[in-house]
């Protein structure tokens, strides 16, 4: 059960990202059956996307990376391509991600404090994380993501007794507009994006078929629910209280601090920007996790095998 707790934490965690309050700026232009509907599709993309990853690495190697994958199946330029492309972006969603994290630090606790120097203590305590036991990062991440499950759900808790089920916007015909679909899928698909963590994924569970599909589809499943569930609560909670936030919402024209300020001030809830905050800072670091996670597996994988090791 710990593995397997472990082995689906490390997916949704990645998935989960400080992206999740940018969702109903997003997707509010569409309605809210829509956005369940989208959302579902992706679930079951992501699942078939990385049951597909997986074979590829049961076929070949559990330790192989995507690069090492890719020369074996399709030749050398593609696992050149796949390498470069995926250590790119793993690097820049960390430079991103330690930004984002050390600029919601400086904001709630170290105000005082220059914001280079909160990056580099940042930037330093995540390393020695990253230098030490996997299952310290595997532990660690799984109690954030319970942490982040247990304030969303409580923000979403005092949403629902304002609910007003007669006002909400089910359904809008830019639903059906093609231009904007095309301008949302990507980001919704960038939303559950673990596929980086596949390869770590495999090895820890050591090719245990059955623990590495359970994994992939509660993997899926739960950033899709948080997905769901918070963007259409705040959809729902705009258009009891305020409609002509809620049409600004659906024009895109705000920001995602406009957004905590209007949830802030819809019921004088001087305590949720903190907690919206402290939620943007647990996903940023379930994110953090899995990619450092990915890296270090990917980098030491890379050395065993050029060192002749196993």
């Amino acid at each position: 059960m710990k593995k397997t707790l472990n082995a689906i934490f490390l997916l949704s965690g990645t998935a989960i990202g400080s992206g999740m309050l940018s969702l109903p700026i997003v997707l509010a232009k569409i309605g809210v059956v829509p956005i369940i509907f989208i959302m579902l599709l992706f679930c079951a993309l992501t699942y078939f996307s990385a049951l597909v990853r997986v074979e590829l690495n049961l076929q070949s190697d559990k330790d192989n990376t995507l690069g090492k994958v890719g020369l074996i199946f399709s030749g050398p330029k593609v696992a050149w391509m796949g390498d470069v492309s995926l250590k790119i972006l793993m690097f820049s969603l960390l430079a991103a991600y330690l930004y984002g994290l050390s600029s919601i630090i400086k904001s709630i606790f170290l105000e005082n404090i220059a914001l280079t120097n909160v990056v580099v203590a940042v930037s330093a305590l995540l390393f020695l994380l990253m230098v030490s036991s996997p299952q310290i990062l595997l532990n660690l991440n799984k109690w954030t993501i319970v942490a982040l499950i247990t304030m969303v759900t409580a923000v979403v808790a005092m949403m629902a007794s304002h609910f007003k089920l007669e006002s909400v916007v089910w359904f809008t015909r830019k639903a059906t507009n093609f231009g904007t679909l095309t301008a949302i899928l990507p980001k919704i698909y960038t939303s559950f994006g673990f596929q980086g963590s596949i390869h770590s994924l495999t090895k820890m569970c050591n090719n245990d078929i059955k623990l590495i599909k359970t994994a992939c589809l509660w993997g899926s499943i739960i950033p899709a629910t948080v997905y769901i569930i918070w963007t259409g609560s705040v959809i729902c909670l705009l258009s009891a209280k305020f409609p002509d936030s809620l049409a600004t919402l659906m024009s895109g024209g705000i920001e995602v601090s406009e957004l905590v300020t209007m949830l802030t001030m819809t019921c004088n809830w001087k305590f949720v920007k903190t907690l919206l905050l402290a939620v943007s800072l647990t996903a940023i670091t379930t994110s953090i996790f899995g990619v450092g996670l990915c890296l270090k597996d990917d980098f030491n994988t890379f050395f065993k095998k050029s060192l002749g090791m196993r």
